[in-house]
């Protein structure tokens, strides 16, 4: 792999599709196109004014900018990938496991 393009391509797209999920959602609250406020989960909207985005976007907005935010994403493609990459079932099932957790 000689750049990030070829990094970002050698992704599963599960991973991928988060990935820049949560990086688009950064950039958003950061900028001031989205408020953070409209992403948190909170049961009495969905179920009453069906905010149904709410139970997705939650888990895409990791923080601001910042390093934590970095060990984050690094975290979910490296550990997010094993489960996909690996081979068997049992590999599988727990690459999903590490992902919960995360």
């Amino acid at each position: 792999m000689s750049s990030p393009g070829d990094w970002y391509q050698s992704l599963p797209p599960v991973c991928k599709t988060w990935g820049t999920a949560c990086m688009l959602t950064t950039v958003g609250v950061q900028f001031g196109l989205v408020a953070a406020q409209a992403l948190y989960l909170d049961y009495p909207l969905v179920i009453n004014k069906f905010q149904i985005w709410r139970t997705l976007t939650n888990f895409c907005f990791l923080g601001p900018f910042s390093f934590p935010f970095v060990m984050r994403i690094m975290m979910m493609c490296v550990r997010g990938g094993y489960g996909f990459r690996a081979q068997g079932v049992a590999r599988r099932a727990q690459g999903s496991g590490l992902r919960v957790k995360v």
